[in-house]
């Protein structure tokens, strides 16, 4: 006997025939809680894409993006081309890297040198600091 002959077969279930508006209706709170991170990313990921235009324009701020001459790659051909390129992509990287280091670490070394020693004037100076601010109405 064969396992396949005795087992019982299932119909697929039938796909909702409802329209698209009806599924809406029925399900309106997942798309007022979907709407929220969707207006949230067309505000702040694609509405500043309309400003990108003005790299590939003669911008002028009287005629604004749409008025001012389309001019394409030619402020990046001026770039790339121009002799203080190279040491300019070297100073903005290396700006970058100072700043991760100066910013991250430092913060953290200070606070662990100021809770793990005893009573130094550094530490009273930051407790003062804490302790003179104005507080809120």
């Amino acid at each position: 006997m064969n396992t396949t002959d005795t087992a019982v077969k299932r119909k697929p279930k039938a796909l909702s025939h409802k329209s698209l508006g009806a599924r809406i209706a029925e399900n309106w709170q997942l798309y007022a809680m979907l709407a929220v991170p969707l207006i949230l990313t067309i505000v702040y990921k694609y509405i500043p894409m309309w400003g990108i235009q003005i790299a590939f324009r003669d911008y002028k701020a009287n005629r604004g993006i749409m008025g001012s001459e389309w001019i394409g790659m030619k402020w990046f051909v001026r770039f790339f081309t121009s002799p203080n390129c190279l040491r300019m992509i070297k100073n903005t990287f290396l700006l970058s890297l100072f700043s991760l280091l100066w910013s991250f670490p430092i913060p953290i070394i200070l606070a662990l040198l100021s809770s793990g020693s005893p009573a130094t004037s550094f530490r009273m100076l930051s407790r003062e600091s804490e302790n003179s601010r104005v507080p809120m109405k």
